[in-house]
């Protein structure tokens, strides 16, 4: 939401709790399922991310955000007729230092983060940083009142809390001068109660007033976990060599209730995983009349 309200062009809406369809300058995907792709590419540290589930916890500890607007199938590839969103995490550096937020807001929305930098040697330094957050459900289900609706005890929380966890482990390591060796892994793990039915105090037809009819507590539940590496190796002449290995995997749990009433009728549990595995090499140079590269990809 920060994102889009700094950057012209740039729009996007919450798709079950889960994730982000983005849109650049209007253009989206009308496929919005957490297992498609999109027209707006997203990348985290360079690697392709594929599928709209992949990047949804990478926002903090970063070091910029690139959003390019127009095809951007050139420099990037795949799936980037919209434009690219690219993700830059904050990477390790000499030099120790502790870095660190809290946040507090209405609905009792909790947050915080925290990033420590350790150098451990000339060659090698560490980064490691998290984020947290809660904030409170705000509608009552109208079938059990204000205790909220658990399947086990009947007695819950209100609708639409969120809560989440997210961690990254960075390491660089330079072995030599040109060569400098980029490793990052990364989880996380996130819950949104999101019911699809609001309700008054009758039907689910009538005016919205903070209640939702609904027979399943509708808890959308978000992990993944991912790795990558990027080699960079100077040559001879002022050629670069760079490569990117990534790997990345989500499980997408959503239950749903499809009549949106207080009867058991008809509900129905989605389950999505996916595993994608990402290598590109660049070869790189840049003269005093010249800059051009020569690259190759392969996505799974």
């Amino acid at each position: 939401g920060d994102l889009m309200s700094v950057t012209p062009g740039l729009s996007g809406r919450n798709v079950g709790g889960a994730f982000v369809a983005y849109a650049i300058r209007g253009i989206t995907s009308n496929v919005t399922t957490i297992d498609a792709e999109a027209s707006v590419g997203v990348f985290v540290d360079g690697m392709y991310v594929g599928r709209f589930g992949g990047a949804a916890g990478a926002m903090y500890d970063l070091e910029r955000v690139e959003v390019l607007k127009g095809p951007q199938s050139t420099m990037f590839g795949r799936n980037s007729s919209a434009g690219v969103i690219n993700i830059v995490a904050n990477k390790p550096t000499s030099e120790f230092s502790v870095d660190g937020a809290l946040r507090y807001g209405e609905r009792n929305s909790r947050e915080a983060e925290l990033a420590l930098n350790l150098p451990v040697s000339d060659s090698l330094a560490l980064r490691i940083a998290g984020r947290v957050s809660d904030e409170d459900g705000w509608a009552n289900y109208a079938i059990t009142g204000d205790s909220g609706f658990d399947q086990n005890s009947n007695a819950g929380d209100p609708a639409f809390d969120d809560n989440s966890k997210a961690v990254r482990l960075s390491a660089r390591y330079e072995p030599s001068d040109g060569v400098t060796i980029d490793f990052t892994t990364d989880w996380e793990d996130s819950q949104l109660d999101s019911p699809q039915f609001p309700a008054d105090s009758s039907f689910p037809t009538g005016p919205f007033d903070e209640l939702t009819y609904i027979s399943v507590e509708d808890t959308h539940d978000f992990q993944s976990w991912g790795l990558g590496t990027r080699i960079s190796v100077d040559l001879a002449n002022d050629f670069e060599l760079v490569s990117f290995t990534g790997y990345r995997e989500f499980d997408f749990v959503e239950p749903f209730d499809l009549d949106g009433l207080p009867q058991v009728a008809f509900q129905q549990k989605f389950f999505t995983g996916n595993e994608t595995f990402f290598q590109d090499f660049r070869l790189h140079r840049t003269t005093a009349s010249t800059d051009w590269f020569l690259g190759a990809s392969y996505w799974k």
